[in-house]
This record gives structure tokens, C-alpha cells and sequence, in this order.
């Protein structure tokens, strides 16, 4: 830098040669020499140092000669220049050389010519010895230029390095002479100034530690260049100050913490602070340029400087600022000077950031602090509030005094808390003046500060009282934290106002709102105000009110004795956004969801819910509503489903703390659900029966408690006399179950004991069956009875029509309440004893229609003394059979279909070569190659030319795919079946020709087997049997074989021979006999069904035993333990063991091995405590499950991973049924405390339970699963959007569905593919599931169907599909069933168009269909359903990319393959639920399906039945003729489209769908052409009668139609096979070409009469 700098100031200077011509060849070489010799002579001294000078500022280059090494060369004192120096008087011009050239030596020895550093150092002794004097006296001179070279020179003595700076400044006199250069100014660049500043940042960058030290010490120099005009310095001069300081000083870990801190005080600090402000000059050469280059320089500074602990100036107070000590008084001093805080961004976040490092200066700050922090009507006070704000929002939410292990009086940690949660300005009288001023602002502000603190204060709170935290601390315990918090909150209580003035606040805002007079105003002009005020209401009001509504809320989670001691009624909060009519549309939506939250936080004891009073009593005169009314009312009528759901949940908060509903509450939400559907015109009456209902329940509640226990003595009396026959008839379940208390008995056993003081714990079983039903059945039932002769107005008699609005409600409660019933006698016993109350107390008229079709409903559950109920209303049974269509390969069928003399060995080579090459994960191939090979390779005589088997097994198993395959996880189906395949090929192999068994083959065959009792690794077993059948022994490879995997369930007797073998006559490595799973595998043996199996597991166990007490390794001690302790529990010879206890011991031996993992202490210390393992019990699940330790997570995955890999059987269920693990799995799941991979856990275990019948029956019947998955999982999962969960979810419906479905359906996997090639045989009748249950399924289905992903995997998709399709199918059967038996069904709920376009989006988008996009797209648009599928739409575009991605990384077109399988299943699934809906034109027809839908019915359903009919037949068409799919096709064309013109008009528009049936029809024709079957005919007349139907719809048609139609229709004493060809070859004509010419004529007579002599010839 100095050298640039000397060249550019140099630059252009007068030469002192003179002009006198001198001839060339007489001027020598201006050499070292030549320059010495000159420098001797008096006369040409001069001239020689300024050509000197001029030359080295050329230099180095490589075209001059070096005349600086040269002349150092034979100088190395520069004695020549020196001796210039002496004399006493020298003229400032002579010197200005002398000293530059100097300089030019100094610049070259510490840089390039470093080699020559002792030059330099010898001119720097020199210099300081002899000619400092001079040198400091040259500072006084008036001529800057001379000064300017005088310091340059010094700065280039210190450039010789440490040494020479400590020299220099142990001989240079800092005084004011020296420092005052700092201020002389001129106008070359670089001035005085720069060059002084350079100077001294010299010793900062040359010199050593110590020579920093100095500087920093000396108030001359550096403090004095900050405090003279640094804000006006040039920009490169600012940076270089910065940078030097920032890695010089601060950055400098020999600099001590200390030494900075003297360095850098308040006032230098603030001088460095004035360059937020910097207006210097820009350099010309700079590439960085403007004021905020230098602002974010010295933010970048100074931020390093105060807030690093470990390089800045900032000290840790363990203290907080509370022990009184100074602390980072530095610090403090300098932000309190900072006056710009509020008006500059990088001074703000300056302050904040300083004071989130040093919160010690906190409470010090806000009190020197020159900003006022009274509330005033001024902008400046709420800037300084918005800068007390930020400094807070910086600070941790929770102290991090908490992480210290010292024990903290609880004054000094409420001390410390308060400091970095409560403003020391937030005061009591700072929030009174903030409420007391009436300006929006001001109010505001307040407010918003209030709100912060509290939620700040929230979050401490919540963090104390988090029993987790403390659980394992050795500090604090969970009690002191309580007492804490009850002194934190007194501390809050002091400093914040009363809840009055909050709520006087909010009515003075109300009242400004409404205006004056309104109490005199009739109800039409507050209306009409109510309206004005709407339009009028500012946003800053609606905030403010909203914000206060906030800080209610948050006083009740933080200081909730304010509230108690608060008088206000809060109802009247509530009546401001009600109406007798629901909710005020003037009230802005953001105070309505406030003013719901704060009830539902609010205890309910604030708001008066009820008007009791004498229920025979006449309405008030005001006629004013209770506030439950209006709840009531704006439930029902609110269109906003989250203030739907806000105010459910508040009504079910008012009735649940009234006390009455304790163990019933859930029956509630029955109530309110069908409260939701009944009509608008029906819904004040019915509002208030129920609200009038409640009134008098809660007037008289132990009444009809009474009455519902005597029911229930009533009914077990009835049940107790009953014979067995019809106690199982009365007993009749059905499928909803509702859990009353799904969580208390596992809060009663969690608790070890503990609260017993409470009475014996009430169990689920007991709850339920001393509270079938809530109190509010025989209250309501009570009323309706009563209502002729009951007033719900002054002066109004309840009309008959209202009275059955009422019936009609009650009606569909009741049975919603009857269906959640797991004993329904009780109920139905009540509601028969209040049918005959009605029906005594009404002798003129009958009841009403609703009342005797329920009273028909539930009269089913009633025994009978004399004769037996038929259970055959919930138990009738059909098959559901599906035909498999065998799939098959071209090629393959050649040589299936023909012997092995016919296949030449050309061919034969061929096709295995090919095979091989192209098919080789193609398991069809291997299959039928396995098939082949006992064709072509058996008897006596094989053709000569045929590839040998030992040629043909090198080939499979030296192929590059051979490892991949064998090897690969068995995750995909594909892959999996591949495998086997190859497997299978092997074995065959291996038995046609021994010869080929080789050692070498061990590691691929031991590495590929899974233990398992898949098919795949049998044929291993038996494969690896056949090699010691050919004395390839097993035995070498002991340290391989004991590394089968853990997830055994098959032990066979060839693995125990061999372990036994292997044990006995060999010495093991026991750890790892363990770690390579080989005892996992042992003990899962004991679970064998096979005793023998288990003899030999037994064995084999006792045998590694002795082994294992004669090893030695670390984890001896406890294996022995575990195996003592398993020894102990088992209580019989050869006993079986369940799968989930050996699955536990397994999973615990491996963990024996891992004492680093927090399991290991876990279940150590349950086995140190146990001397037995009880093998009846999950062991140690509920401690495991429901753990408090920081690592309460790991314990839960845990003992999750033990039931999920250990549920195998039935035996294993009725275990963990035993113990309640199942419902505690449910109601934990149901929690906020579950996450989802807990969730994901659980939801794994349950479908491992569910393919255990009996597990399945009983999780679906008595567990609830079904309404659990819609409750706790799918609502949720529908917010968060996890595609895992939903996965997981379609899995565990799959699985319940067919385990439950059993025998009643043949399921396959491949049951999409059916055959239609032989005669339809007609179903056996079978029984099938209850029609209840098959709609709980749906209702599951049906809101899967809703919210499907595009990212769902096609195979999730396939078994979803499937398992609707499957449901749709017997509802359909149960309902024909009852039907015939004339029993009283509900009517089903219909497939929606919006479901049915959202499974047919899922499944176009995924299969590419670009047409069918597009047409969905379409209609979405058109009738405005893109919200409905906002997900599906949302997600397409990522689904895309990533199948695209997952395409072009794939080497084969396996996975696509898959895929494409998988879709065309999916197709036929569809096509059966499509099946299934039908259009809904009426609005009384299906509120639901309309009010899930919200589009016009009669348009949306047309266009709907237009694409399922298009597409149907487009997949119709594409597939190979199916007569049953046709004859299915046909059955929903005839009452979906045929009997609704207006579908029939949009379809007969589409010319695709024309020409699609006119080929399907042709099929059909050509079909019923073969051999004939009754099936086809059927079809073929029935879709000739459809044709007829659509082109009869159509006008001009030939003038002899009806002619030719009433000839061709078979009649009695024809043939129908003969007669019904001639019809459809005239529709077929007739069809042909209308669809040909649809604007051209119609076919002439003459060709009308040539199809006649045909039909004629045919008929005859």
C-alpha cells in the first residue's frame, strides 16, 4: 500500500537532471556503482538521489536494471546517503530527497528484495540512533509536501517488522507536535491526515502483540485520529481504520478482554458510532461506493465488537444485572449516548443485539435511557415503545439460567425471569395512562405491549410447569417450579391493570361505535345503525378490539385471578355478535372467531349460558333470548365451517361443565350433528324444544338420572331372566362404539397407585354400562310427549307442522344415539316405555310417521319371551366372486401349449438365450422356463442339440442381474416375484443336475435368505437342503449362517439340526452368536406351532448356554441374566411362548450389545428387578409407553417396534386385548400429545393386529377403529397433508375390510381380472357383514375419497379402490337382502359427483390422461369445483416431475411395468364404483350429497353422467369383450342415463360416445354370434333395447322404422337366438350412419327395403 501510494504521489514531479545535451555514448549506465560514485561528489549528490528515485519507482521491471539491489549490493549500510544527512542546516528540498530515497530502499527490502531485510533493519537503527530527532522536528514545518514524505518515511521504518516497529516507537516522542498532525488538512490525496493514519495503523499491522498493546494504550494516537473528524474521512481511509482494528484488535486473541476494554470507552465507541453518518468523499479508484458501504461496515464492527463473547468487549453476568455489580458498564454508557436508536434501522438492531448479549444492562438501559416511555399522543412515544418491543422480542423466550447446575433461590430466579420478560417501563401507571387516553394509537400500542408480555409470560409459564423438563433434574423439582409460577404471576398481577379497565375499555369503543340513543331505538333502526356502523367501523377499531379480545384471553392463561375477581358478565360479549336469527353479518369475521375463543377460554361460570326459570313459565315480556338460543341458532345457521366448529365446541364446553353430561358428553355431538342438517325453516322450533329441553334438565337433573338408572336395572333384570338364546338376541351389537372415557384407565394405572384415595378406579366397561345413554334421552323424550300441550311463545300454540319437525329430529337423534349403543336393551326399553306414554296420552290421533317407523327400528333389539329373534337383520351373508384372468405371454404360450417333441432345439436355445437376455426380472418367464424344463429334460432321451442344464444354470447365475436380484430388498412386489422366480428356477436345477452344487454358491444363497415364512425363502431352505444332499457342508460357513436376519418366523428343522450340529462341535464366538441375530432366530423358534420345532430351539438354547457361561466379552454377564430370567418365566416342558414375548426377548438380547443407547439402562433395570418374565403380559408397556424421561420418545418407538413386528396371531391379540393395550394405542392417538411418527407407529400396529380375524372383528365392533380413523387421524391428517399417514391409513382399511370380510369374499390380489368364457354361474347365496358396518366403512371410504393426494402411489390407490369397490358391492346386497325381507333400512348415502370427478382426477393424473385432464379441468371450471379439488390440483404438477425424474434414473421398464398393472386394476375398480352413483336432480332428494357438492344439481350431474359414460365405454371399448362388465354397464346406463333426458341430450351430443357404443354394441352382436350362451343374449337385448331408446329420442327417422321394429322384435313362438340377430343389424346400419352423416340425410327406402329382404331371409 505504501509503495503505491509513494508512486502515485511522486507521479509527475520535476526531474533535477539538467537539459543540457550530452552525447549518448558518454553517458554511463546509471548503476549502483555509477549512483555511489555520484553520491560521493558534492555536485552531483542531488542529481543522483533524484534519478535514483525516478528509477525505483519504475522498478522492479524486467526491462531496467535494478539500480536499488545494485547499489545496496555494495552499500549495505547506505553510508552514501546517510553521510548526506550530516551537517547541522539542510534545506527542506535537499532532505525531501535524502528521506525519499531512503524510503525507496525501505519499500523494496520489505517487500520483493526481503532477502536484503538487513539493509532495512540497518537504516531503521540508524535512523532511530541517530536522525529521530530530526525527523520529528521536520513536523513543525509549514511545508505539507515535506511533512507528508517525514512521516512516510517513518511508516516505512516500521514496514521492516516487529522489531524495527518496537524501535521506532520506543524512540519517537508522542506528544502534541505528533499527534496534532492528525488535524492538518490539504488539498493532495493523500493529505497530512491520511499519511499520519497510516503511520500509525503501521505498528498495528507490522508490529508484534506487545507493539499493539502500546498503541492501544497511547490516548494520542488512535483515540485522537476517531475523535478528529473520522465522519468526514475518505471511504478507503474508513475501511482501512475498520478493517485493521477488526483483525489487529479485535479479532486478536493475544489481545486481552481487558485491554480492549480500556482501549475502546463510551467515547470512542460513539466516535466509531458517528459513521452511521459518514459524509466523507468517495475515492475515484473505488469499486464500492455511497454511505451505505461505511453504515455497513462499522454495523458489521461494532456488532462484532459488543456482542461477542469470546473476541468483543461484553462480559457474562451469571446475575442478570440482579447482584447490583457493574458489569458491561462500558456498554451500557455507549447505548445510552446513542441518540438515534429510534430513527435508524442499523442503530436499532445495534441496540437489540447488544442487549440480547449483555441482558445484564437491561433494567440499567430503560433507566439512563434519554427516551420516554409515558404514553402520550405522539408519534415519537410509540417509536420508543416499537424499540422496547424489538430489544425484548430478541431476548430468549425461556432464561437461560436454567442451564446452570448451581441451585438459584427462588427470589433471585423470579429476579432473573422478570428481567428478559417484563419491561421495567411497563409498569402499572405506564398501561393505565396508555388505556385512560381516548386515541386509537395510543390504546393501540398499548395493548400490543400488554399482548407480548403476556404471551412472553405465557411461555415461561408453560415451560415451568412442563413436568418433563423436571422430571430428571437434579436441580428443581416440578414443585418449586410450581411455586415460582405462583410468584411470577403475583409479580405480573402488580404490574397490569385490572380486568375492568380492559373491559371498559372495550365497551367505551362499543358505545362510540353504536352512537348515542340506542336504547330508546326500535329493533328496525339499531338494525339500520348496526348496518351504517359496519360500513363505518375504521380497521384500527376492529384491530383494537380484536387485540383487547387477545389479551382476555391470554389474562386467563397467565394472571387467572384477575379474572375471577372480575364481576363483568362476559355474555354480553357474546350476545354483540348474535342475533335470535345466528350470527351478525355487520360483526367483522376477525371478532367473531376472537369472541368464540375467548368462551372457549374463559371459564364458564363468566357468562350466564341459561334463563332458568319455571319451565311452565311464559317467555320473558322482552322476549330476549338465552344466550345458549343464540349459540344454538348461529351454529345451525353460520356457512362458515370454523365458526361452525368454534361454536360446537363452546356449546360442548357450557353443557360439559354443568355436571350432567360427565361420562356422556360425546353423545352431545350427536345432537348437534343432526342439529346442523335439518332445514332453515325448521330450525328456530326445534332450537327451541332443545333449548327449552336443557332449561329443565339442569332445573331437575337427579330426576332423570334416576330414571336412566332405574332403565338400566331394568334391562340387566329383563337380561338376567332371559333365556340364553334370547340374551344373544337381545344382545345383538352394532358397529358404532363410542369410547366415554378412552383415556381413564390409563391415567388410573399411570399413576402406580396414587390415586387410590379417590375411590377404586371406574373402568370403561363399568361407565358404559351404568351410562348407556346421556340424561338428556328421557328429558327430550319427556317433552316431545308433552308438546300438545306446551307454549313456546306468549301467545303462539305450536302448529302441527312444527310438532313434527320436532318428531322428525328426535326420530333421527335417537337412532344415531341407538347405533352408538354396545348394550342397546336400556334405550330401547325407554324408548318403548315413553312410546307407550305417547300413545296412551293420544287416543284421537295416531303418532307421527317418524315415531312409528323408529319405534319398528329399535323394536329389533326387543327379545321376545316365546320365540326367538331373527338375527338375521345384522348376519345375512353373500359371496362376492371374482373371476382371475390368467395372464400370459405370447411367447411363452408356444411352447405351454405344445409338447416337447415339437419344439426343436433351435427354438428351445433361442427362446432361453432371449429370455434370459431380455426377461430376466420378468417372473412369468422364469416361471414357465421352471415349467419347461421338466418337459424338455425328462426320460431317458434329451435331444441332442438342447443347451445343458449345467450350462443353463451358469448362465442364471453368472448373469449381471443374478446379485441384484437375489440380494435386493423384497420391498417391491415386482422385485419380490422375480426372485422367487429365480429361486424356483435354481431348485429345479439343483435337482435335475446335482453336479452343479459348488461351496462358492453359500454366500449368495445365505445373503439372499430372509427367514421368513415366505415362499421364496422356503425354496431357499430346500435349495440349501439339496446342497447338503450333495455333501456341500454348511459348516464351513458357520460365521455366515448365524447372520440370518431377525425378523424370523420360520425355523425349520433343517436350521436346528444344523445350529444343534453346529453348537456342539464347534467352539463359537458367542457375541457374535448374538449380534449376527443367530439367538434372535433361536428364541423366535419357541413360538414355533411345531413342537418339534420348539424341542429343538429348547435344545439349542441349553447348548449355547454352557457355551455362553464359559466366554468371555463385556455383555456375558447380562445375556445370562436375560437368559435366567426367560428360563424362570417358562412353566412347562416344551411350552410355547407367544411371537410378541420372543419378538421382546430377541429385540432385548440385540440391545444387550448397546450400552451407549438409552434402552439399554431402560431394560436393564426392569430385568435387575424381575426375576421371571410373565409370558401373559407385554412386558413393562404402560412405564415404556407412557415414559417421562427426556428420551420418553425412544422408549415409546421401542416397545411400538415390539408390537408391530410381534402381533402374529391370535393368541398374540388376545394378550395385548387382555392387558388394554388396543384402546390405549386408540385413545393416546387421539391426543395432542401423539406426534405423527407415534401416530404412523400405531396406525402400523393396528393393520398388523387386523389380519388376525378375531382382532379385526373386535377392534371394528367393540374398539371403534373405524370412527377413531375419521376423528383422530383423517381430520387431522386433512390439515397437515401427510401422504405417509394416508398411506397408512388406505393400508388399515384395506386389511380390516377383507380380514372382517373373510369367507364371505374370495380375495385375491389379482382380483381385478375377470373371465366371461364360459357359462355365468349363478352365486350361492352367502351371508354377508351387517349393513351398519359396510356404511361405517364407507363413511371411512367416502372421506378418503375427498381428500386423495396426487402423490399417492398407484399401488395405495389400487388397494383403496379395492376396497370401495368391495364395500359398494355387498351394501348393495345387504340392501337387496332386507329389502326382500321387508325390513326398515336408512337410506344409503349416494356417491357425490365431486367424489366421483375427484377418484376419476386421481386416477387420470396418474396414468397421463391428458384428455381426461383436460375434460375434468373443464367441468371443474365451469361449475366452479376447482376449490374442491384444490389439493389434487396443487399437487400435479410435483407429481409430474417426480415420476418424470423416477423414469429417466431407471435402467429397465420393470417399475413402469408395475405401475401400468397396477392402473389398469384401477380402471376396473372405478368402473364398479362408478356403477354405483346416480344423478340427483331434487333438492329434497340429498341434502347432503348437495351440501358437500355446493353447485347447481341439475347441470352438474348431467355433465358428470356425460364423462363416467364417456370414459366407461372408452374402457369398455379398449379391453378385450367382457359379457358381465358389458351387462353391469348396461344396467347403470338404463337408470343413471336412459330414464333422464336431460343426461340423454348432452350424451347423444358427443360424437366419441356415439361411436363408442355403436362398437361396443357391434361386440356385443359378435359375441352373442359364438357359441350360445344365455348370458350374452340377455345382454345383447337388453343393450338392442337401449339403442332403440336413443335414437327413438332423436327425430327423423325413417318412415318405416316402427315397421322394421315391430318385424324384427322376437316374439313367443321364435327363436330368440334368430330373431334377435336381425334387429341389431338394422340399429347397427341405422346408427352407422347417423353417426356418419349427421347433417346429411337419412338412409333412403331403397336401402331401408334391402335391410328388410335380409331381416325376412334371416327370420326364415
Amino acid at each position: 500500500f505504501l509503495r503505491v501510494k509513494m508512486s502515485k504521489k511522486r507521479r509527475g514531479e520535476d526531474s533535477s537532471e539538467p537539459n543540457t545535451p550530452v552525447k549518448k555514448e558518454k553517458v554511463p549506465e546509471f548503476n549502483g556503482t555509477v549512483f555511489k560514485a555520484m553520491l560521493k561528489e558534492p555536485t552531483t549528490a542531488m542529481k543522483a538521489l533524484g534519478a535514483f528515485i525516478s528509477t525505483a519507482k519504475k522498478l522492479p521491471c524486467s526491462d531496467l536494471y535494478d539500480v536499488v539491489e545494485g547499489y545496496i549490493k555494495i552499500s549495505m549500510e547506505c553510508a552514501e546517503i546517510f553521510k548526506l544527512l550530516e551537517g547541522e542546516k539542510h534545506l527542506e528540498s535537499e532532505m525531501m530527497l535524502i528521506f525519499e530515497s531512503l524510503e525507496m530502499i525501505l519499500l523494496r527490502t520489505a517487500s520483493d528484495l526481503s532477502h536484503f531485510n538487513m539493509v532495512g533493519n540497518a537504516i531503521v537503527k540508524k535512523m532511530v540512533s541517530s536522525h529521530m530527532k530530526l525527523l520529528q522536528g521536520s513536523f513543525h514545518s509549514q511545508n505539507h509536501r515535506f511533512v507528508r514524505q517525514c512521516i512516510s518515511l517513518l511508516s516505512a521504518l516500521v514496514s521492516q517488522g516487529p522489531e524495527a516497529a518496537r524501535e521506532v516507537l520506543s524512540h519517537i516522542h508522542i506528544n502534541k507536535a505528533l499527534s496534532g498532525l492528525v488535524k492538518r488538512k490539504d488539498k493532495r490525496v493523500p493529505d497530512v491526515r491520511m499519511t499520519f493514519i497510516q503511520f500509525v495503523l503501521s505498528f498495528l499491522v507490522s508490529g508484534d502483540n506487545a507493539t499493539v498493546g502500546q498503541i492501544l494504550e497511547s490516548k494520542e494516537l488512535l483515540p485522537e485520529i476517531l475523535s478528529t473528524g473520522v465522519k468526514e474521512d475518505r471511504l478507503s481511509i474508513v475501511s482501512l481504520i475498520l478493517s485493521t482494528l477488526k483483525t489487529r484488535v479485535v479479532l486478536n486473541k493475544a489481545i486481552s478482554k481487558t485491554q480492549k476494554v480500556r482501549f475502546f470507552t463510551p467515547a470512542v465507541l460513539a466516535n466509531i458510532a458517528s459513521l452511521y453518518k459518514w459524509n466523507g468523499t468517495v475515492d475515484e479508484n473505488s469499486e464500492h461506493a455511497g454511505i451505505s458501504v461505511v453504515r455497513e461496515l462499522v454495523h458489521s464492527f461494532l456488532i462484532d465488537l459488543c456482542c461477542s463473547r469470546k473476541h468483543g468487549i461484553s462480559f457474562h453476568d451469571a446475575s442478570f444485572g440482579t447482584a447490583g455489580r457493574a458489569g458491561n458498564i462500558v456498554l451500557l454508557q455507549f447505548l445510552v449516548g446513542l441518540k438515534q436508536a429510534t430513527d435508524d434501522e442499523l442503530v436499532a438492531d445495534l441496540v437489540v443485539n447488544v442487549l440480547k448479549a449483555s441482558p445484564d444492562i437491561l433494567a440499567r438501559y430503560f433507566k439512563e435511557t434519554q427516551y420516554s416511555y409515558t404514553p402520550r399522543l405522539k408519534s415519537a412515544w410509540q417509536d420508543n415503545v416499537k424499540l422496547l418491543r424489538r430489544i425484548y422480542e430478541a431476548q430468549p423466550e425461556f432464561s437461560t439460567i436454567f442451564r446452570t447446575l448451581e441451585v438459584i433461590p427462588l427470589p433471585r430466579l423470579l429476579s432473573v425471569i422478570t428481567v428478559t420478560s417484563v419491561p421495567p417501563v411497563c409498569n402499572k401507571a405506564f398501561f393505565t395512562q396508555g388505556l385512560n387516553l381516548a386515541n386509537t394509537a395510543v390504546q393501540f400500542t398499548t395493548f400490543s405491549m400488554m399482548n407480548f408480555i403476556l404471551k412472553r409470560a405465557n411461555k415461561n409459564i408453560e415451560y415451568l410447569l412442563d413436568k418433563s423438563v423436571w422430571h430428571n433434574s437434579d436441580v428443581y423439582t416440578h414443585d418449586m417450579m410450581e411455586e415460582l409460577v405462583q410468584q411470577y404471576r403475583e409479580t405480573l398481577s402488580k404490574i397490569l391493570p385490572d380486568m375492568m379497565s380492559i373491559v371498559s375499555t372495550w365497551q367505551l369503543l362499543s358505545r362510540k361505535d353504536k352512537g348515542s340513543g340506542q336504547e330508546n331505538k326500535t329493533k328496525a333502526e339499531r338494525a339500520a345503525d348496526q348496518a351504517d356502523n359496519k360500513k363505518d367501523m375504521p380497521a384500527e377499531v376492529i384491530l383494537l378490539k380484536a387485540l383487547i379480545l387477545q389479551v382476555i384471553c391470554l389474562y386467563q392463561k397467565v394472571v387467572p385471578h384477575l379474572v375471577n375477581q372480575c364481576k363483568f358478565d362476559f355474555s354480553k360479549l357474546l350476545k354483540s355478535i348474535m342475533s335470535e336469527k345466528g350470527i351478525r353479518e355487520e360483526v367483522p369475521p376477525v371478532l367473531q372467531y376472537h369472541i368464540l375463543q375467548l368462551a372457549l377460554d374463559l371459564p364458564a361460570s363468566k357468562f350466564s349460558w341459561f334463563r332458568i326459570q319455571d319451565v311452565a313459565d311464559t317467555e320473558s315480556l322482552s322476549g330476549e333470548k338465552s344466550v345458549l338460543y343464540l349459540l344454538l341458532m348461529m351454529f345451525v345457521s353460520t356457512s362458515s365451517t370454523h365458526l361452525k366448529t368454534s361454536t360446537q365446541m363452546l356449546i360442548l364446553k357450557v353443557l360439559k361443565d354443568t355436571g350432567v353430561f360427565e361420562y356422556t358428553w360425546t353423545e352431545l355431538e350427536l345432537w348437534l350433528n343432526q342439529l346442523a342438517r335439518i332445514e332453515p325453516n325448521q330450525q328456530e322450533t326445534v332450537i327451541q324444544f332443545l333449548e327449552r329441553v336443557l332449561v329443565k334438565l339442569l332445573c331437575s337433573s337427579y330426576t332423570y338420572t334416576d330414571k336412566v338408572a332405574s332403565l338400566v336395572q331394568d334391562a340387566a333384570f329383563l337380561q338376567a331372566n332371559l333365556n340364553s338364546q334370547e340374551g344373544d338376541a337381545a344382545s345383538i351389537p352394532v358397529s358404532h362404539i363410542d369410547d366415554v372415557l378412552d383415556m381413564l384407565d390409563v391415567i388410573m394405572e399411570g399413576n402406580n397407585g396414587e390415586m387410590e384415595e379417590f375411590g377404586p378406579s371406574l373402568s370403561e366397561d363399568l361407565i358404559i354400562q351404568t351410562f348407556p345413554f346421556s340424561v338428556l334421552v328421557p328429558a327430550a323424550l319427556e317433552a316431545r310427549n308433552k308438546l300438545s300441550n306446551h307454549l313456546f311463545g306468549a301467545e303462539h300454540v305450536l302448529s302441527c307442522q312444527a310438532v313434527s319437525f320436532v318428531y322428525e329430529y328426535l326420530s333421527a337423534v335417537l337412532s344415531d344415539v341407538l347405533h352408538c349403543q354396545r348394550e342397546p336393551l336400556p334405550l330401547c326399553l325407554a324408548l318403548m316405555q315413553y312410546d307407550k306414554e305417547l300413545v296412551s296420552s293420544e287416543h284421537s290421533a295416531s303418532p307421527h310417521p317418524s315415531i312409528i317407523h323408529f319405534h319398528q327400528y329399535y323394536s329389533k333389539w326387543l327379545p321376545q319371551q316365546c320365540q326367538d329373534e331373527p338375527v338375521s337383520f345384522w348376519f345375512n351373508y353373500f359371496r362376492h366372486t371374482v373371476q382371475e384372468c390368467v395372464f400370459s405371454i405370447s411367447s411363452f404360450n408356444i411352447f405351454s401349449q405344445t409338447s416337447a417333441e415339437d419344439i426343436t432345439a433351435s427354438e428351445w436355445n433361442g427362446f432361453v438365450k432371449n429370455g434370459l437376455k431380455y426377461r430376466y426380472r420378468d417372473h412369468h418367464f422364469l416361471h414357465t422356463l421352471r415349467g419347461l424344463l421338466d418337459l424338455m429334460y425328462s426320460g431317458g432321451e434329451v435331444q441332442k442339440d438342447l443347451i445343458p442344464l449345467s450350462t443353463l444354470h451358469m448362465m442364471s447365475s453368472s448373469h449381471s442381474l443374478f446379485l441384484p436380484t437375489m440380494l435386493e430388498p423384497d420391498e417391491e412386489p415386482s422385485r419380490f416375484q422375480a426372485k422367487e422366480g429365480l429361486v424356483s428356477l435354481l431348485l429345479c436345477l439343483v435337482k435335475k443336475c446335482p453336479t452343479v452344487c459348488n461351496i462358492d454358491h453359500f454366500v449368495v444363497l445365505l445373503g439372499a435368505y430372509g427367514a421368513t415364512l415366505n415362499t421364496t425363502d422356503q425354496k431357499l431352505l430346500q435349495l440349501l437342503q439339496e446342497y447338503e444332499r450333495n455333501h456341500v457342508s454348511l459348516l464351513k460357513f458357520h460365521a455366515v449362517v448365524i447372520t440370518l436376519s431377525h425378523h424370523c418366523r420360520l425355523y425349520s428343522a433343517y436350521i436346528c439340526a444344523f445350529l444343534i450340529l453346529f453348537l456342539t462341535e464347534c467352539v463359537i464366538d458367542c457375541l457374535k452368536f448374538v449380534s449376527s441375530h443367530a439367538l434372535g432366530v433361536t428364541v423366535m423358534a419357541l413360538s414355533s406351532y411345531d413342537p418339534q420345532v420348539r424341542a429343538a430351539a429348547y435344545h439349542v438354547l441349553s447348548c449355547f448356554y454352557q457355551h455362553l457361561e464359559g466366554a468371555r466379552f463385556r455383555e456375558k454377564r447380562q445375556l445370562l441374566y436375560l437368559m435366567d430370567t426367560v428360563k424362570n418365566g417358562i412353566r412347562k416342558q416344551n411350552q410355547r411362548l407367544p411371537f410378541v414375548l420372543t419378538t421382546y426377548i430377541t429385540k432385548v438380547a440385540q440391545q444387550m450389545l448397546k450400552p451407549e443407547d438409552h434402552m439399554y439402562v431402560v431394560l436393564n433395570r426392569f430385568l435387575l428387578s424381575h426375576q421371571s418374565l410373565d409370558f401373559r403380559r407385554v412386558p413393562e408397556f404402560f412405564k415404556l409407553f407412557y415414559g417421562f424421561d427426556l428420551e420418553h420418545k425412544v422408549e415409546r418407538e421401542w416397545i411400538l417396534s415390539v408390537l408391530e413386528e410381534g402381533i402374529n396371531d391370535g393368541h398374540c391379540y388376545e394378550l395385548c386385548d387382555q392387558q388394554g393395550i388396543f384402546q390405549i394405542l386408540l385413545g393416546f392417538s387421539s391426543s395432542p400429545l401423539c406426534d405423527e411418527h407415534s401416530q404412523a407407529q400405531i396406525i402400523r400396529v393396528l393393520c398388523q393386529a387386523a389380519r388376525v380375524p378375531k382382532a379385526a372383528n373386535n377392534l371394528t365392533k367393540s374398539c371403534g377403529v373405524l370412527t377413531w380413523i375419521i376423528q383422530a387421524v383423517l381430520i387431522p391428517l386433512i390439515r397437515n397433508l401427510d401422504q405417509q399417514l394416508l398411506s397408512a391409513i388406505i393400508d388399515l382399511l384395506h386389511v380390516l375390510w377383507f380380514t372382517n370380510l373373510g369367507q364371505k369374499e374370495k380375495h385375491q390380489g389379482n382380483g381385478a381380472k375377470t373371465t366371461s368364457s364360459t357359462e355365468e354361474k349363478p352365486q350361492s347365496s352367502v351371508k354377508c357383514l351387517p349393513l351398519p358396518l359396510i356404511n361405517e366403512f364407507l363413511c371411512v371410504a367416502l372421506t378418503i375419497s375427498r381428500h386423495l393426494r396426487l402423490g399417492l402411489k398407484p399401488s395405495q390407490l389400487r388397494l383403496f379402490l379395492q376396497s370401495f369397490c368391495s364395500a359398494l358391492k355387498h351394501r348393495e346386497t345387504a340392501l337387496n337382502e332386507n329389502k326382500q325381507a321387508g325390513r326398515f333400512t336408512l337410506h344409503p348415502q349416494p356417491l357425490s359427483c365431486t367424489e366421483a370427478l375427484s377418484l376419476l382426477l386421481c386416477w387420470a393424473s396418474m396414468s397421463h390422461n391428458t384428455a381426461l385432464l383436460t375434460h375434468i379441468q373443464a367441468l371443474s371450471e365451469k361449475h366452479k369445483v376447482a376449490k374442491a379439488m384444490k389439493d389434487k390440483a396443487r399437487s400435479k404438477g410435483s407429481f409430474f416431475q417426480a415420476r418424470t425424474q423416477k423414469e429417466t434414473l431407471a435402467e429397465d421398464t420393470e417399475d413402469a411395468k408395475q405401475e401400468e398393472r397396477l392402473l389398469a386394476e384401477c380402471k376396473f375398480y372405478l368402473r364398479s364404483i362408478f356403477i354405483h352413483w346416480e344423478p340427483v336432480f331434487h333438492v329434497s332428494e340429498s341434502q347432503s350429497v348437495q351440501s358437500r357438492d355446493k353447485l347447481d344439481p341439475s347441470q352438474l350431474a348431467c355433465d358428470t353422467a356425460h364423462l363416467l359414460t364417456k370414459w366407461s365405454l372408452r374402457c369398455l371399448v379398449e379391453d378385450s369383450y367382457d359379457v358381465n362388465r358389458t351387462k353391469e354397464f348396461m344396467h347403470w346406463v338404463e337408470k343413471a342415463v336412459i330414464k333422464h333426458k336431460e343426461i340423454v341430450d348432452v350424451v347423444l351430443l358427443d360424437p366419441c360416445v356415439k361411436a363408442d357404443l355403436l362398437q361396443l354394441y357391434h361386440q356385443a352382436f359378435e359375441a352373442q354370434c359364438q357359441p350360445s350362451i344365455s348370458s350374452r343374449v340377455e345382454t345383447l337385448q337388453q343393450f338392442t333395447n337401449i339403442m332403440i331408446s336413443l335414437l327413438e329420442t332423436k327425430s327423423h327417422l325413417p318412415e318405416l322404422h316402427q315397421t322394421v321394429i315391430s318385424a324384427c322384435l322376437p316374439k313367443a313362438t321364435h327363436d330368440p337366438s334368430k330373431s334377435g340377430k336381425s334387429l341389431p343389424l338394422y340399429l347397427q346400419t341405422l346408427a352407422y350412419s347417423s353417426h356418419k352423416r349427421q347433417k346429411e340425410s337419412l338412409p333412403t327406402q331403397s336401402a331401408i327395403r334391402a335391410i328388410c329382404v335380409d331381416i325376412l331371409t334371416m327370420k326364415s
